[in-house]
């Protein structure tokens, strides 16, 4: 799994002088099958597909335009192309997010970070006393603790998950911050009785209400984790169990952050303010009400 997780077409030009396709030809081909389908923003998507696979960025992949394509690459192109069309997430497609200017490793299993929570890791870092210790609850690919690490480098970090954490031990190792990141199994806190308490404590948890799950857009809903959607009856399930355990794991003028869902600010501040002595709440980027900070006395 340590190995690049897409399949990267070593000759872009074929052995043979017969003419296949060129890259361009490629590109515009995907365009029009997702187009056809009615899926939205189709050349962007077509281009990230081609661009990611062939490993070629933003302008390489212009440029390459006029390279022919290996035929052996096509198929690999026709399934991911039908994938995408029965609605599966681009992400999970092509195996890779991206997040602040970094790029994660992705999968079946995982929640695909979204941009909102780049709110939550700012928030952390900008509030990080010198040399946190900081814990990582749910951390799925590892995106919140890792992103961290990358940019406190003094940290020291210990990321949690109920599932196979592969990912995010792929990401930090990836990113450079294997060495100041451990991986913990467990529920919530369980891993962490015995260590010492921490300067920050993360979470990206569930908070949509059960019964909104089949709501969801079919990306959602059919393919990303439930565990990391489904939040219980008021979708605040985890949360109240974050907020009631998280100051027997934090130390003295401690933070707990977490990102909760639209709609659950009020109910959010008048539980945490039952277990700390400071409750604000932070606006995303689309100016809503996102991301709780809770400090402890």
């Amino acid at each position: 799994t340590e190995k690049r997780i897409l399949i990267i077409c070593e000759n872009l030009r074929p052995k043979k002088k017969a003419y296949i396709m060129t890259i361009g030809e490629l590109s515009r081909w995907l365009e029009r099958s997702l187009k056809q389908e009615g899926i939205e923003e189709s050349e962007i998507e077509a281009r990230y597909i081609v661009g990611t696979v062939l490993d070629l960025r933003g302008p390489e992949l212009f440029l390459a335009y006029k390279d022919e394509i290996d035929p052996s690459c096509i198929s690999i192109f026709s399934t991911m192309v039908k994938d995408r069309i029965k609605g599966k997430p681009i992400q999970y497609i092509v195996g890779e997010s991206g997040f602040f200017d970094w790029t994660f490793y992705v999968g079946e299993g995982v929640f695909i970070p979204r941009p909102e929570t780049e709110v939550l890791v700012e928030t952390a870092s900008a509030l990080s006393p010198p040399s946190p210790l900081i814990f990582d609850i749910g951390t799925g690919s590892g995106v919140i603790g890792i992103s961290l690490a990358k940019l406190i480098p003094s940290a020291v970090l210990y990321l949690s998950d109920i599932t196979d954490m592969k990912f995010a031990k792929i990401n930090s190792k990836r990113l450079g911050v294997e060495e100041r990141v451990r991986l913990l199994y467990g529920s919530l806190f369980d891993p962490y009785d015995g260590i010492e308490p921490a300067d920050i404590i993360v979470s990206n948890p569930p908070y949509i209400p059960t019964e909104e799950i089949p709501l969801l857009e079919m990306e959602i809903r059919d393919y990303e984790p439930l565990k990391s959607l489904d939040g219980g009856d008021d979708g605040l399930s985890f949360i109240k169990s974050l907020l009631s355990s998280a100051p027997l794991y934090l130390k003295p003028g401690g933070l707990l952050i977490f990102e909760f869902g639209q709609g659950q600010s009020k109910r959010v501040r008048d539980i945490a303010s039952s277990y700390f002595s400071s409750v604000r709440l932070k606006r995303d980027y689309n100016n809503s009400e996102r991301v709780a900070v809770c400090r402890l006395e």
